[in-house]
């Protein structure tokens, strides 16, 4: 089984990409025994088309906390070591796979 995650923005207003397609494709991955869906819901005030990087479709604001929870969920399905949130290091230091 491959381990899939699948991260949306509900704010995210952009036509291509809408709220309710993440959920939707979650609910098909039936054969992965992996699978984790992490939704994030506002950010910063956004600028710009829908679909750009400087709206809730690019995460705007909240870039930091949704990279941290990737990286955290990946390390946790690989068994590797965490990240220290407020320092984003290795925890510990010396592991050589950051």
């Amino acid at each position: 089984m491959v381990p899939t995650l699948i991260v949306h923005n509900t704010s995210d207003l952009c036509h291509v990409s809408p709220s309710y397609g993440a959920g939707v494709v979650f609910k098909q991955l039936t054969q992965s025994s992996k699978k984790h869906l992490f939704l994030y819901e506002n950010g910063d005030v956004s600028y710009g088309r829908d679909c750009g990087p400087t709206t809730p479709h690019g995460f705007l604001g909240i870039e930091k906390k949704a990279i941290l929870d990737m990286t955290a969920l990946m390390f946790k399905v690989l068994g590797k070591k965490k990240i220290d949130e407020a320092t984003h290091e290795c925890v510990p230091k010396k592991y050589k796979g950051c």
